[in-house]
């Protein structure tokens, strides 16, 4: 199925999962550097970061978080 969307949307996590997306997808030095950045405090558990990845390119997003999503 991952094979027929024309993008992937790739939200920050542990370093460990980062260094596996960063081989898979490609991404850049500061698509790495992006996903391993904190939310401050308003924005936490608000909003996930994340890269919008669309070959060859990728955008650096905001993921806005459904309200009961972490339920």
């Amino acid at each position: 199925m991952l094979q027929n969307l024309s993008f992937s949307i790739i939200l920050a996590g542990p370093d460990a999962y980062i260094d596996e997306v960063y081989g898979k997808f490609g991404l850049t030095q500061a698509d790495r550097e992006w996903l391993r950045m904190d939310l401050t405090p308003r924005l936490l558990g608000e909003y996930a970061m994340g890269i919008l990845y669309s070959p060859p390119a990728s955008r650096h997003v905001f993921i806005k978080l459904e309200e009961n999503a972490l339920a």
